[in-house]
């Protein structure tokens, strides 16, 4: 009888060089960020696995060895599509060719490894579109083909820039350095491009190719006279990116990343670039300096340069937040730390991390004293002030120092909201900085006038409801307090509103209930017809339940003083009334006769 033993360890090794690759795979997935790729990939492993002990679990039921065989087959037709399908497991990190049509495709592959000349065919007969040919060029970057930028060009592509009217979008030369494609940097180059052409920030190719941690391009880059000195727009050297760590990726390729950065500092050293003249910037930034510039850091006499914390800020951040002036004046003695350096996570200096402690204002004043800039904004373009207005609940001392030491109050962050805007949902801080402000620039329009009349509302509920700490007496000083700031910023705008927009104010005075804002606007021709998203002013004071309100538009709109006698009207707004359960008005339209 034949011996089948031979034979019959073909389909177990088989079988066994699957589930090793699928364990493989399962390993470099683990390495790759989270998203809908991977976790579909992810779970189609999983299924494989799943089909592989099911069908040994049969094997081994039937006694038929060469069932094993069936996952190889199917291993087999997944490598095999991949391969001329281009697909690649999200861990692989190359670009999936996914819903393109085969004409599409045709161009992708040519791209990747074609001549100019197929491509220029293949454009010839298909007529793609320009966006579709950049695309076509991204993958040439992948695979290092210059022929598909030649044959761009050809076709009147501009290669400086993907779109020459958007400054924000990376130049070709900068995206090829991210793949590090030298081939085509070189063709570029040949082409006109100059080695030193900037994109957003003003980063050049090498600034690019140091931050980014490419050693092949910045080598290829020092060959060809990339300058080494020049600076981008916030003052950085390539060498001082060489030295910036903010590395997101997997823990396992951190120190990677490390040793690849000291290869690229220690390029741009020996190329000429200044090491002594390191940017204190680009230090702070420096996550693992302890390592391999521990001793050059030190011989330049700096002491905390590279310490930085949990969200990015330095060590004189968090003096700046404890109040240590001794520290705090320390570090800016030495130099090391600059006084407006912005957080990793926020972009915010030091004086912001001052106003967190609001039971010390020194730090602030000491900060701002040495020079720092009070209008410096932060990631969401909220500057040192508009933070302050709209988180500062002990005392506005701060906010004034500010504002006397140059804090624009009509500067306006991302969303287009200034100081003012800010200040108009804090509570806790009465009137007196709005009037500082609108005496510094800030127009009295009917949006700050209605603005107003919601802080009046807010800080009004908190000194009644809220604030635990104020006793009756004080209560009632702050009532008063908060009613005379609010007439005052009325009696600053009165005169220059336009009348349609005494409407929308009439609106803010019964939204919020105050009697002396709503008989200002119903004396200067408000309508009380008036509707915003729906609901009309008298609805607002039905919902309300401002018989105040009520009383006074009865007394003083010629429309509204024949109410008693209109029991259609009255009847229908006692209707109302009951529906919004406002009973102090359900009371008068009943005490009037409804």
């Amino acid at each position: 009888m034949k011996d089948n033993r031979k034979f019959s360890r073909i389909p177990i090794l088989l079988q066994t060089a699957y589930v090793i690759w699928i364990f493989f795979q399962t390993w470099q997935l683990s390495q790759s960020h989270i998203n809908g790729d991977a976790l579909f990939f992810g779970a189609s492993l999983a299924v494989q696995l799943m089909a592989v002990v099911l069908i040994f679990l049969v094997t081994l039921k039937k006694g038929r060895i060469e069932l094993l065989l069936l996952p190889f087959f199917f291993w087999m037709l997944i490598m095999v599509g991949g391969q001329f399908g281009n697909y690649h497991s999200p861990a692989g990190g190359t670009q999936q060719f996914e819903h393109l049509s085969g004409e599409e495709k045709k161009l992708l592959r040519a791209a990747g490894k074609g001549s100019a000349q197929k491509i220029l065919g293949l454009q010839e007969k298909y007529h793609y579109s320009p966006d579709f040919l950049k695309k076509a060029m991204h993958q040439a970057l992948v695979k290092d083909n210059r022929e598909m930028f030649q044959a761009a060009e050809e076709l009147g592509i501009p290669l400086d820039r993907l779109n020459p009217e958007d400054l924000y979008f990376q130049p070709w030369i900068h995206q090829a350095v991210m793949e590090e494609a030298l081939d085509v940097m070189a063709y570029l180059l040949e082409r006109g491009i100059s080695v030193d052409s900037t994109g957003p920030l003003g980063m050049t190719a090498l600034m690019v190719a140091a931050y980014e941690g490419k050693p092949r391009a910045v080598e290829f880059l020092i060959s060809q006279r990339a300058d080494l000195e020049v600076m981008n727009n916030r003052g950085f050297r390539a060498i001082d990116l060489s030295v910036m760590d903010e590395w997101d990726g997997p823990l396992n390729d951190r120190q990677h990343i490390v040793e690849v950065k000291q290869t690229i500092f220690d390029q741009l050293v020996q190329a000429g670039s200044a090491k002594e003249a390191l940017n204190p910037y680009s230090l702070t930034l420096l996550d693992l300096s302890g390592n391999w510039l521990g001793d050059h850091l030190e011989s330049l006499g700096y002491k905390h340069g590279a310490e930085t914390f949990d969200y990015g800020e330095t060590l004189l951040h968090q003096a700046a937040e404890k109040g240590d002036l001794q520290l705090i004046r320390e570090i800016m003695d030495e130099g090391a730390i600059p006084i407006d350096y912005g957080s990793w996570q926020e972009w915010r200096s030091p004086l912001f991390f001052s106003l967190y402690n609001q039971e010390n204002t020194a730090a602030l004043k000491l900060l701002v004293d040495r020079g720092t800039d009070v209008n410096l904004p932060d990631r969401e373009g909220l500057t040192p002030l508009m933070y302050g207005c709209s988180h500062i609940t002990e005392s506005s001392e701060p906010l004034q120092y500010l504002l006397d030491h140059g804090a624009d109050p009509l500067l306006e962050s991302d969303e287009g909201l200034n100081a003012l805007d800010y200040l108009t949902d804090n509570p806790h801080l009465d009137f007196s900085l709005w009037k500082e402000m609108i005496q510094r620039g800030i127009p009295v329009d009917s949006a700050v006038m209605a603005k107003a009349v919601k802080s009046w509302f807010e800080t009004k509920d908190f000194i009644l409801n809220r604030d635990q700490d104020l006793t009756p007496s004080e209560k009632k000083v702050k009532l008063s307090a908060n009613d005379a700031g609010l007439a005052w910023i009325w009696e600053q705008g009165e005169g220059a509103i336009a009348e349609d927009q005494w409407d929308g104010l009439l609106m803010a005075a019964a939204s919020y209930s105050n009697l002396p804002c709503f008989r200002i606007a119903l004396a200067h021709g408000g309508n009380p017809d008036f509707e915003d998203r729906g609901v009309s002013v008298v609805q607002r004071i039905l919902i309300e339940d401002g018989i105040e309100l009520m009383k006074s538009l009865v007394e003083n709109h010629p429309r509204w003083q024949n109410l008693p006698e209109d029991h259609e009207r009255l009847n229908c707004l006692q209707e109302e009334a009951e529906e919004y359960v406002s009973f102090d008005l359900l009371d008068y339209f009943t005490d009037m006769g409804a």
